[in-house]
């Protein structure tokens, strides 16, 4: 069916510089194949300058002996070497350092806490009326590393907000310098109502004042919009990594309930997270304190990383467990919090 599109409003703000950022970005933020070809091209460097120096050195022998004495090798040739051979070699040391940081990186994304909470953020998030069409604004408060604010670029608008001077550097390498925001939950620097949908994925728990977060961000939220907020859960599982992390509280679903009902009449969802885990955590928690461990510091044994069929069990459980809404869990590691903004 033929129709006459009328002709937009305004003027796009996108720059060609701003455009070939994005490109670069996606070229070189989500793939390791950059670092295979410099790897790959140090390699041939190398063999390259090797190979020529073997046959160079293969010459000198025969003349050696009376063959090929007619056969002069020009340039400066000792010079030629040393460069290819040593870039090569340059090249192909920063390919292999690039690979293991890089897989390091994923190693990291792939725990399933991690990895599997910012799944559960998106699931939930669609099911309050996301469009990856609509144009939407996402606010990420507490965005910390900004590793859920990128992997939300391609379906929303996003602003990552992060008080933190190492976070904001951190996030400004990673996202481009306008999405990123100085600011916390308690003072977010949006206008009233100017926020489609809002995640908190355990802040909260390092504001003292948790009610004034709370009616911050609802004070930023669209009317029909939507909030995914996860804290840690029960003050049974409190160990030296929340005063390390210097958290304020675990919550219990009740508490959760009492601060979400504080400024929204419409909780959609409050339900405990990560129940299957629970009792190893608790136990290895436990086991950690009578060990004269809980001090501080140190990696937990719970944020090691599986092998790989035991990390995606875990992981599809975690998300299932979390997404469902049939069953509500007595206990857990975190809590789930999902509000929506009543339409005035």
């Amino acid at each position: 069916m033929w129709y006459d599109r009328k002709a937009r409003i305004g003027q796009a703000k996108q720059t060609y510089a701003k455009l070939f950022r994005y490109a670069w970005d996606g070229i070189t933020s989500f793939s390791e194949t950059p670092l295979q070809v410099i790897s790959a091209l140090g390699a041939f460097l190398c063999l390259s300058g090797f190979g020529y120096a073997a046959f160079l050195l293969g010459i000198k022998l025969l003349q050696v002996f009376g063959y090929l004495k007619e056969l002069e090798v020009q340039g400066f040739t000792t010079l030629a070497l040393s460069v290819v051979g040593l870039g090569g070699i340059q090249l192909l040391c920063l390919g292999i350092i690039g690979q293991y940081l890089a897989r390091v990186y994923t190693e990291v994304k792939a725990r399933p806490h991690y990895s599997g909470k910012r799944e559960i953020a998106r699931r939930w998030l669609e099911r309050l009326g996301m469009n990856p069409n609509a144009g939407q604004l996402l606010a990420d408060c507490g965005a910390g590393t900004g590793a859920f604010a990128v992997e939300m670029l391609h379906i929303c608008r996003v602003a990552a907000v992060d008080d933190y001077p190492e976070s904001l550097e951190i996030l400004r390498a990673r996202l481009p310098s306008e999405l990123v925001h100085q600011g916390s939950c308690t003072d977010l620097p949006f206008p009233d109502a100017s926020v489609d949908f809002i995640t908190a994925l355990d802040v909260l728990e390092h504001i003292e004042d948790d009610h004034a977060a709370m009616c911050e961000m609802w004070r930023v939220l669209k009317p029909g919009g939507g909030m995914v907020v996860t804290v840690p859960a029960l003050m049974s599982l409190w160990s030296d990594w929340d005063v390390s992390l210097r958290h304020f509280r675990r919550y219990e679903h009740a508490s959760l309930m009492a601060l979400m009902r504080g400024v929204s009449p419409q909780i959609v969802e409050c339900n405990y997270m990560n129940f299957f885990a629970f009792p190893a955590v608790w136990t290895l928690r436990r086991l950690r304190g009578a060990g004269g461990q809980d001090a501080g510091g140190g990696e937990r044994a719970e944020d090691k990383v599986p092998p790989l069929p035991v990390n995606s069990l875990l992981r599809k459980m975690f998300v299932w467990s979390s997404c469902q809404t049939s069953i509500h869990w007595p206990f857990g590691v975190g809590l789930l919090g999902v509000l929506k903004k009543p339409i005035a």
